[in-house]
């Protein structure tokens, strides 16, 4: 099961976000069919969109990521809603490049090129259905960060 878990320092001064997507990603992948390369991009756009999300305060707010690396992958969406719950998309889900010498995917090759450009849109109305759910954790601060 997926899970946003939220803390802040004792004095307020610091904050974290922490998000697992295992769930979210497996299921984005069943649907588009990506390689791994691209997979591995759209589940971290899937990611900063959820946490982004979960931040706002609009009951009924959306957030939008829009990345256009200009490379292979074309451009990738991913929406959250304000409880963090997300769905996203690759223009190329097929395009994929070669590992890297050290044997990681080489995720950033696969997006940019010389022209790039990205953006977060936020949204007051309401959204259709989500295809993932996320839930929602508050740990104490005293646990988490001392």
């Amino acid at each position: 099961m997926d899970e946003i878990i939220r803390a802040v320092s004792k004095d307020g001064f610091a904050k974290i976000s922490v998000v697992t997507a295992r769930d979210a990603v497996q299921r984005a992948n069943a649907i588009h069919h990506c390689s791994p390369t691209a997979i591995a991009a759209l589940g971290r756009s899937l990611c900063a969109a959820s946490m982004l999300g979960d931040l706002l305060k609009e009951e009924n707010g959306t957030v939008t990521l829009r990345i256009n690396g200009g490379g292979g992958l074309g451009t990738i969406v991913a929406v959250s809603d304000c409880d963090g719950n997300v769905r996203g998309m690759v223009s190329n889900p097929a395009f994929d490049l070669p590992t890297r010498p050290d044997g990681k995917l080489d995720v950033c090759a696969s997006r940019t090129s010389a022209a790039r450009s990205s953006s977060a849109v936020r949204s007051r109305r309401t959204c259709p259905p989500i295809s993932s759910r996320v839930s929602r954790s508050q740990r104490p601060a005293a646990s988490v960060c001392s």
